[in-house]
């Protein structure tokens, strides 16, 4: 790479018409076809459009920046930059949105083909990772799109006609035994391999599956409540985190989870009662379709924690397996497998705690998925109503599921007591409006035990 060339693009220094052709050489862009300099000036503006949209998003006041043209740049020239990944501040609940993953999606996979496969191919060229695929395993970038498919960060969809592929940087230390655990079940998983490159690099590779438009409509019916009972079971009893949708597969009628990051977390089920209460876990994404149904709501319940019981059994039967597929991929198999008896051989118990954390959780989640359209109706009406946090959660809130998530865990309830207020005194909440909430909640505490 000549960094020279790519400092003067950054610094908007002038290029000679022969330094031109040399900045997109280093992207793989060569030959007299190209008009260079239509290109140089067609990238700027590319870029300096992104900042603008990605400006509107941004919640500087929360740690959510937006983006410079030079970090644009940089990705664009730099092969040695894999992704592209938000400017956001971690382990502090800042939240973001579909608008944001969008935006940040669209600024790779919106570039001019040309442009976005020779960048892309000669970074994933310079990982080495095709080197290290298994047998099987068939990638040839020239014959293959490439798009970014990542939230938050840079993950690559390689589609071929026969074969399609993700890669992710990094290495999971759960995700390819939970494939394995899955394969042992007997229920739907998807290929996935744990590569490590000649350089000591680590990467992911798995089976790539279209992501289907997913709504409520369709989680109706009873063999994805099914499913849906037996990951939250599986989940549960083997302390498995961070469950929201976008981190399973809808494929046909089969669900799979993908990027599993955390199991045998001690206390699991405080998260998975955060998540829950936000609308990100299964039952939660569940009973989404039916808060406005009482009755429905409650033969649901039922149905999903007969179904939720059976993999009780089902552990039981294959617990000398699952033991000897422990042992193959950590290095403490007792304690994990102690884990997972201390719950599946007190089956009532863990019922009981169960069924009370996820009743308190949806009835929380019902609240705040009511309170979501006056947020959203307070901030469209008049903007200056908006604060970082409120902004934050308008933007959060725009999945069909997710309800004011982390709300009790960076303590702030004071959101909704300042939405309700404001809601009450702008005239688009009415105190028989919240009257009734609070009927629908009480009835649903008592249906659902």
């Amino acid at each position: 790479m000549n960094r020279d060339l790519l400092a003067k693009f950054v610094s908007k220094e002038p290029l000679s018409e022969a330094q031109l052709p040399a900045l997109f050489a280093q992207i793989g862009l060569t030959g007299s076809e190209w008009d260079y300099l239509a290109l140089y000036e067609q990238i700027r503006a590319y870029c300096e459009a992104f900042v603008s949209r990605f400006d509107a998003l941004s919640i500087p006041e929360l740690g959510f920046h937006g983006f410079r043209c030079e970090e644009l740049y940089r990705f664009l020239f730099d092969d040695r930059q894999f992704g592209l990944n938000f400017n956001k501040k971690t382990g502090a609940g800042v939240l973001y949105g579909p608008a944001h993953t969008q935006a940040r999606r669209d600024f790779v996979n919106q570039l001019p083909d040309p442009i976005r496969l020779a960048c892309l191919r000669r970074k994933l060229l310079l990982t080495e990772v095709l080197d290290v695929c298994p047998d099987g395993v068939h990638i040839d970038l020239d014959q293959m799109d490439i798009v970014d498919i990542g939230m938050g960060h840079g993950i690559y969809a390689l589609i071929g006609q026969d074969q399609s592929w993700v890669l992710k940087s990094g290495q999971s230390e759960h995700q390819a035994f939970f494939m394995a655990l899955l394969d042992v079940l007997g229920w739907p998983s998807c290929l996935y391999y744990d590569l490590v490159t000649p350089k000591g690099q680590l990467w992911q590779l798995s089976a790539y599956s279209p992501p289907p438009h997913l709504h409520t409509e369709r989680l109706k019916g009873p063999q994805m409540c099914r499913q849906l009972a037996y990951h939250a079971a599986l989940g549960d009893l083997f302390g498995r985190g961070d469950r929201h949708f976008d981190n399973y597969v809808c494929r046909d009628q089969d669900l799979f989870p993908v990027d599993v990051s955390i199991l045998f977390w001690p206390n699991n089920n405080e998260w998975v009662s955060r998540y829950t209460s936000g609308g990100l876990s299964e039952l939660a994404i569940l009973m989404t379709a039916y808060l406005g149904d009482m009755n429905a709501l409650s033969t649901c319940w039922e149905m999903f924690f007969d179904h939720y019981e059976s993999v009780f059994e089902l552990l039981r039967e294959k617990q000398s397996e699952i033991k000897a597929l422990l042992g193959k991929y950590y290095r403490d198999p007792e304690q994990k497998m102690d884990f997972i008896l201390s719950q599946i051989n007190h089956q009532k118990e863990t019922l009981m705690l169960q069924k009370e954390m996820y009743r308190r959780s949806l009835i929380s989640y019902k609240e705040r998925v009511f309170m979501k359209p006056f947020l959203w109706s307070l901030l469209d009406r008049d903007p200056s109503l908006g604060t970082p946090l409120r902004w934050m959660y308008y933007f959060a809130n725009q999945t069909e599921w997710t309800a004011f998530f982390l709300l009790d865990y960076h303590h702030r309830r004071f959101v909704l007591d300042e939405i309700k207020a404001l809601a009450l005194a702008k005239g688009v909440l009415t105190d028989g409006d919240w009257d009734r909430l609070q009927y629908d909640m009480d009835v649903m505490s008592t249906q659902l035990s």
